[in-house]
């Protein structure tokens, strides 16, 4: 009967000590970023692909152009976008949709605007339903 005592307490201090380390020393998980990092490039690319098209006046004043060349982009996508543009009379913003994770990447554009340099902001929101 001793040395059931004995063997139960060996056993007992055992798995204490082992959830002790468990404890203080916790197993590693890595978790990436991936999914979020990639949206952000996505849309710093979509963005720069507008801009080396010499598109952003008139993306930021024509939003049937935009959409249309969003849906070419991206055809049968499950992104979502939209743009605001500050500063700049005569743009068309579109409407921010609800239930949104998106990114968003900013351009700085001059314009001539009758006779007058104008800086405004394009900014690009490129997302999905959550």
């Amino acid at each position: 009967m001793k040395g059931v005592t004995a063997l139960l307490e060996a056993t007992l201090a055992g798995i204490i000590l082992i959830m002790l380390f468990m404890y203080f020393f916790p197993q590693f998980s890595i978790k990436t970023e991936w999914t979020s990092n990639l949206l952000q490039q996505t849309t710093n690319d979509v963005l720069l692909i507008i801009d080396n098209t010499n598109q952003v006046y008139n993306f930021a004043r024509n939003n049937q152009n935009f959409d249309s060349f969003m849906r070419r982009l991206f055809p049968n996508s499950v992104y979502i976008w939209w743009k605001s543009v500050d500063n700049l009379p005569g743009a068309q913003n579109t409407e921010k949709l609800y239930f949104t994770k998106a990114k968003k990447a900013t351009i700085v554009d001059v314009v001539n605007y009758n006779g007058a340099f104008r800086v405004y902001s394009f900014t690009l929101y490129l997302g999905y339903v959550f």
